[in-house]
Order: structure tokens, then sequence, then C-alpha cells
């Protein structure tokens, strides 16, 4: 758990400085190479936010639905061997476990990446319990679908459609009902306190099919 709030602090704070230090990005092209080449060097290593997110956020998640991603995103995905022994910059040892994070479907919830299509409000995970690091989380997520319409589920979990939770084991459907869209929905109907017990207490959604790049002039902490 620190190891994945440690990287999204650090995702999060990132965002931030780049915005504060070389404007905010406007237009399409402008937002990629924001996300491909603002950095941090952590622990002898150049990291940018498309490499925190998808090389590390992400390592145990699944990779996105995402048409010409390559063209998109240019990730270096390090070895365990790259990032033990082979730095860019001297630094005291790493273990590789510092920067492989575990597996949370919240996190397409929770990384905000400062545009119309996620919260204004950017989480600050600090030490905590585990109760109030759990509601904290959901919080976070809460925020998000907020600024979503209330039939609709993100763009973002249409592009992880597959880190979608199981339904829980007594809802009882068919196999070829349990879409990834199902599974999200009843997961967002959990998230605002719901019990779920059988396929009707489920909140059907439908997943928006439009990402909004343009990013907000401002942010403020959760």
């Amino acid at each position: 758990r620190q190891v994945w709030c440690f990287w999204v602090n650090v995702f999060h704070a990132l965002l931030l400085h780049g915005r504060l230090a070389l404007d905010i990005p406007s237009g399409i092209q402008q937002v990629i190479s924001f996300f491909n080449r603002v950095s941090y060097i952590v622990a002898g290593h150049v990291f940018s936010l498309a490499e925190i997110e998808h090389s590390l956020l992400r390592v145990n998640l699944s990779q996105p639905k995402l048409k010409l991603k390559r063209l998109f995103l240019r990730v270096w995905n390090r070895s365990d061997s790259d990032l033990e022994n082979r730095p860019c910059l001297a630094a005291p040892p790493a273990k590789a476990s510092q920067f492989r994070c575990r597996a949370d479907w919240r996190l397409s919830l929770v990384l905000s990446a400062g545009n119309y299509s996620c919260s204004d409000s950017i989480p600050i995970f600090g030490n905590m319990s585990d109760e109030d690091f759990e509601r904290y989380l959901n919080k976070a997520a809460c925020a998000t679908l907020a600024a979503t319409r209330s039939n609709e589920l993100p763009y973002a979990l249409y592009r992880y459609r597959d880190d979608a939770p199981p339904l829980p084991s007594g809802v009882s459907v068919r196999a070829d009902e349990a879409s990834s869209e199902l599974r999200w929905s009843c997961a967002v109907t959990r998230l605002h306190g719901k019990s779920v017990r059988t396929k009707e207490d489920i909140t059907l959604m439908k997943f928006t099919n439009k990402y909004d790049w343009k990013m907000r002039p401002s942010l403020r902490a959760l």
C-alpha cells in the first residue's frame, strides 16, 4: 500500500509541477507531449508521467484499450534488473519491489490527468489507518464519478474495462451477461454504499464514448 500511495502522490505532484513550470497544455498534441516528456528523477531513474502510470502504477493491471497506443504512449518497461542495477544517475540502491505497485481496480477512478474527464480534486495520501485509507480512497473514486453523468461510467473504465472486479459470489448471472460494463456498474454501485446481493441491486450504467482531453484551468486538493 505504501508503494502504491507513494507513486500516486508522485504522479500528481509531477502533474501539478509540470502545469506550473510549463503552463497548462492545450490541444491533443501538446497534452500527449506533456505526459510523455514531463519527468522526475526518482532513485536515479527518469520517469515521465506516462511511465509512472503505465510501467509502475499499472504494472499489475491490464493494458489500455487504445488504438494506435504506440503513437500516444512512450514507455520504457524496465526489468527488475534495470531498476536495481542500471539507474541513469548515481543513487542509493532500491529494490525492484519499490517500483512495482499492487493491483487496485480503483486506480482508474483515483488517478487524475487534470482534464475534464477526471475530477478536479487531487487526492493526497498520507499516513493513515487501513480504515481511513479505504474511506479516503473511496472518496477520491466517488469524486471522479461525480464528474460524469449519473447514468454513465467514466471513459477510463472503458479504456481499462478488463480491470473490472468480479461480481460478488451471490450475484448469479449467465456467463454471457457478466460483461465488463455490468461488473463496473456493480463496483460503482457498491462504491456508493449500496449492498449488492442480486443482479437487481445493481444500478446499470453505460460506458461513455467520449474522452475530454481539454485540461482543467485549476485543480484542488481533495
